[in-house]
């Protein structure tokens, strides 16, 4: 009597849960709820005295044209491609390869100053990386947890698989945190000192889809 209760027990109790994390993890990845933290204006507004041919002739002064040319170039603080009224610019900090965003600028000109429409762009890298762990460390702390409750059911070792099925599920969310504080840092400490080196000042910022 005792076997059949414990057996239907853990019967309903991998079901419920089952379920539950079913839900959650397609949840996680959707990622409709991190949608909502994650989104902040991208599209920012900069005012700088410099007329666009000065500001084009600054930028040029800091700029080579690729990451190899650094160790040729100690003036150089971003690599990328200026035009007259547009830049794609990545500080020499980061390579190629890495996540850090780099910095793009429409120069629509202006009275007695130029405006800059400046975005850098953290939510793509974002959510390539938010997807990559999702998809690889839940799926794995979801199968554990499982297959703790199927093979391991009313023994003594079942919290042990639980709980190592649960290091997989929190590690995922965990550096996900991580990674999107990171970006998000980066992209605000880029903008201070791109500002700051054109002699700028931010007007505005808006959301794009």
């Amino acid at each position: 009597m005792k076997t059949r209760t414990l057996s239907h027990s853990t019967s309903l109790t991998h079901g419920g849960l089952e379920r539950r994390l079913n839900a959650f993890t397609l949840k996680a990845l959707l990622g409709k709820h991190d949608d909502k933290l994650s989104k902040k204006p991208d599209l920012i507004t900069v005012e700088t005295p410099l007329t666009p041919d000065e500001l084009e002739k600054k930028l040029h002064a800091i700029t080579i044209t690729d990451f190899s040319q650094l160790h040729n170039s100690s003036f150089a603080t971003y690599y990328g491609e200026v035009k007259p009224y547009s830049f794609d610019i990545k500080n020499v900090r980061y390579g190629p390869m890495s996540h850090a965003p780099g910095i793009k600028g429409e120069v629509l000109g202006g009275v007695n100053h130029t405006t800059i429409k400046v975005k850098i762009d953290v939510e793509k890298t974002y959510k390539l990386i938010r997807n990559m762990y999702y998809s690889t460390l839940l799926p794995i702390g979801i199968i554990i947890m499982l297959l703790s409750l199927v093979t391991l059911g009313g023994t003594d070792f079942q919290i042990h698989g639980l709980l190592f099925s649960s290091a997989f599920i929190i590690c995922a969310f965990l550096v996900v945190a991580l990674e999107k504080s990171s970006l998000f840092n980066v992209r605000k400490r880029e903008l201070k000192d791109f500002v700051s080196r054109i002699d700028g000042k931010i007007i505005s910022s808006e959301e794009t889809n």
